[in-house]
């Protein structure tokens, strides 16, 4: 005959190969027991071991993204800082670009344009071919670049 199995919770057997009796009621109580606060964290500073020194570059430096040197830029300007520093060369020597635009919309659109003036937040464009004038959000100008001699002969 078989023994009757134990009451609930009470003097239950781990199984095989299980560290030792556990008593269930105890355990669970002990979960239910509020949390200990936890140490505080030290500051960040504390955790992470400093930054270390950039390594000195024993290259030559960068080069400018638009060398002046040559005849027109043939980088594409992506950063805004770089879009507001070619549209400016664009006005400049009166080169004709081509801009990825945003309107306020969120539509996209390419234009060939002729840049006659470049302000810290609004330009204003002739758009080719039909030579309309317009006033762009420079911020809107998602990349630029200056159109090559042999595109801008299609335009004149």
């Amino acid at each position: 005959m078989r023994a009757p199995p134990p009451a609930a919770g009470k003097g239950r057997q781990a199984p095989r190969g299980a560290p030792g009796p556990h008593d269930v009621d105890a355990v669970v109580a002990a979960l239910r027991q509020p949390a200990a606060k936890a140490a505080p964290k030290p500051p960040a500073a504390a955790r992470k071991p400093a930054a270390k020194a950039p390594a000195s570059r024993s290259g030559p430096p960068p080069t400018p993204l638009f060398l002046l040197d040559d005849d027109r830029p043939t980088a594409i300007a992506k950063s805004p800082g770089d879009v507001a520093e070619l549209l400016t060369l664009a006005c400049d020597f009166e080169w004709l670009v081509r801009i990825s635009y945003v309107n306020g919309k969120g539509h996209e659109s390419h234009l060939n344009a002729a840049v006659l003036d470049v302000g810290p937040a609004k330009m204003v464009v002739d758009v080719l071919p039909g030579w309309g004038s317009r006033t762009l959000n420079v911020s809107r100008v998602q990349w630029a670049r200056v159109l090559t001699e042999a595109e801008e002969d299609q335009f004149l």
